[in-house]
C-alpha cells in the first residue's frame, strides 16, 4: 500500500498490483474457465468473469483485478480478499478475521463482516455493510445505501450514503467530509464520535459515549470545520467531554443526562436548544484528554491506517507469492 496526499489530507490507496501486470504479460496469469459449484480463490487473477459464487479459502490470499463474480463472495476464517476495479454482483461476506481491500470496485449485495478483521474501501461503490463484532469498517471517497455496526469501528470519509448510518457499542464512529441523507446514530461508542466538514439530513443522536464527542470546529481535534444538520442533535447519558460549535443545526439541540456539561459556541441553530445545552457556552479550560490537544483527523484514527497498511501489504504479498488463481 502507498500513501498519497490529496487536497490536504492523508489518503490510503491499494497497491497497483505491478507483479500480477508481469505475469499477464508473460501469459502466467491463466485465461477463464467454467468450473461447477463454488470457485476458489487463491492467487492472482486479472480479467475473469466467474458466472457463480467464489470463495477465499482458510488462511488464503486472492486478487482479483478488473474482475467480475455474478454470485456471492465469502472470505473465509483468516483469509485476504483484495480488490482492484471489480465487481461483486451477490453478496460480499467476510469471516473469522478475514480481510477485504477494495479499490475502484463495486458489491451489488450486503458486505457482512462476522469477527472480520476488517474492511478497507476507497473511492468503490457498496450497497447495504453490515458489521458485527469486527475490528473496523473503513471507508474512504466510496457510496453506499447504509451502514451499521455492531461492535466494531466505523470510519467514513468523503463519502456519500443514501441511507442511515447506526452504530452500537463501537470503539469509535468518525465521520468526515461526509453526506448522510438519512439518519446518524451513534450508542455506547467507547471512544465517542467526531464529525467533521459533514452533511446530516436526518436527526443526529450521540448516546451513552465516552471520551470525546467533537461536532464541529472546536478542540481538541484541530481542523475539523462546522457540519449542516438538517434535522434535531440529541446528546444524551454520555460521560465523554463533549463540544459542539460553529455548526447549522436547522432542528433543536437536545441535551440531557452527560456526565460533563456540553460546551460549544456560534452554532447556527433554527429551532431551541434545551437542557444541559440551553446555555451553551465556550469550555473554560482546557479538555482532559491528556496530549490529545494536539489531535489531528488523521491521529485519531492512525492505529487503524497502520492495520489497513499492514494487513494489505502482506495479502497482496502472499497473492503474487501463490502464484495465478486457477479459477
Amino acid at each position: 500500500m502507498r500513501t498519497e496526499v490529496v487536497g490536504g489530507r492523508r489518503r490510503l490507496r491499494l497497491l497497483s498490483i505491478v507483479a500480477v501486470a508481469n505475469l499477464a504479460a508473460v501469459g502466467l496469469v491463466a485465461a477463464p474457465s467454467q468450473a461447477q459449484g463454488v470457485s476458489l480463490c487463491s492467487g492472482t487473477a486479472e480479467g475473469f468473469t466467474i458466472a457463480g459464487d467464489l470463495a477465499v479459502p482458510a488462511g488464503a490470499s486472492c486478487t482479483l483485478i478488473n474482475s467480475t463474480v455474478r454470485g456471492n463472495v465469502v472470505v473465509r476464517d483468516d483469509a485476504n480478499l483484495s480488490l482492484e476495479g471489480s465487481t461483486v454482483e451477490g453478496n460480499l461476506t467476510v469471516r473469522a478475521n478475514g480481510f477485504v481491500g477494495a479499490l475502484d470496485s463495486s458489491v451489488g449485495g450486503v458486505t457482512a463482516l462476522r469477527e472480520a478483521f476488517g474492511v478497507s474501501v476507497e473511492q468503490s461503490e457498496l450497497n447495504r455493510v453490515n458489521v458485527n463484532n469486527s475490528g473496523f469498517f473503513f471507508s474512504d471517497g466510496t457510496s453506499h445505501a447504509q451502514v451499521n455496526s455492531n461492535t466494531g469501528q466505523t470510519v467514513i470519509i468523503s463519502g456519500w450514503v443514501t441511507g442511515n448510518v447506526r452504530t452500537t457499542l463501537d470503539l469509535l464512529t468518525d465521520i468526515r467530509d461526509t453526506v448522510v441523507t438519512g439518519t446518524l446514530t451513534v450508542d455506547q461508542a467507547e471512544l465517542g464520535s467526531v464529525v467533521c466538514r459533514s452533511e446530516v439530513d436526518g436527526n443526529v443522536t450521540v448516546r451513552g459515549s465516552g471520551d470525546l464527542i467533537q461536532l464541529g470546529d472546536s478542540a481538541p481535534v484541530a481542523g475539523c470545520e462546522f457540519n449542516v444538520l438538517g434535522g434535531r442533535l440529541t446528546l444524551a447519558d454520555n460521560t465523554a467531554e463533549i463540544r459542539v460549535s460553529d455548526n447549522v443545526i436547522r432542528g433543536n439541540l437536545n441535551c440531557t443526562g452527560n456526565a460533563i456539561t456540553p460546551a460549544g459556541s456560534d452554532n447556527r441553530l433554527r429551532g431551541t436548544a434545551t437542557g444541559q445545552c440551553a446555555d451553551l457556552a465556550p469550555a473554560s479550560v482546557a479538555p482532559a484528554f491528556g496530549g490529545a490537544a494536539e489531535m489531528t483527523t488523521e491521529s485519531r484514527i492512525a492505529g487503524i491506517t497502520r492495520q489497513i497498511e499492514e494487513r494489505s501489504a502482506a495479502a497482496i504479498a502472499e497473492a503474487v507469492e501463490a502464484g495465478p488463481a486457477d479459477l
